[in-house]
């Protein structure tokens, strides 16, 4: 990070996935500088055409050992459908939380219903 070495008054980050906005975060944290950190969030859930229930990446993950390969396509394709980060902010959710950086949950698209 060139915040010292560039002698500002303070950063906006965007960043995305889930990895790089934890390291992020913790460099923003060293500095200690007025700094704001943004992210476009998690990808927003599909939905199953042929259930029509709501799934997403965990939905995924869940059924690849399903032993039908029909099921395991079908959830593949359509658990992600568009734009965003990728569907496990994992680590970036705990660290948003556990930390203050954000209200608990805001990285998430929510996961109410699903499962």
């Amino acid at each position: 990070m060139h915040l010292a070495a560039n002698q500002v008054a303070g950063l906006i980050a965007v960043v995305a996935c889930d990895k790089p906005p934890v390291g992020t975060v913790a460099a923003l944290l060293e500095h200690n500088a007025p700094s704001v950190i943004m992210s476009h969030g998690s990808i927003r859930p599909g939905v199953d055409p042929v259930t029509g229930a709501p799934i997403d990446i965990i939905t995924a993950f869940q059924n690849a050992s399903d032993p039908d390969e029909e099921v395991r396509a079908r959830l593949a394709l359509h658990a992600c459908p568009g734009q965003g980060s990728c569907g496990g902010m994992f680590t970036y959710n705990t660290i948003a939380d556990v930390h203050g950086g954000a209200r608990p949950g805001a990285a998430a698209h929510g996961r109410s219903g699903l499962g």
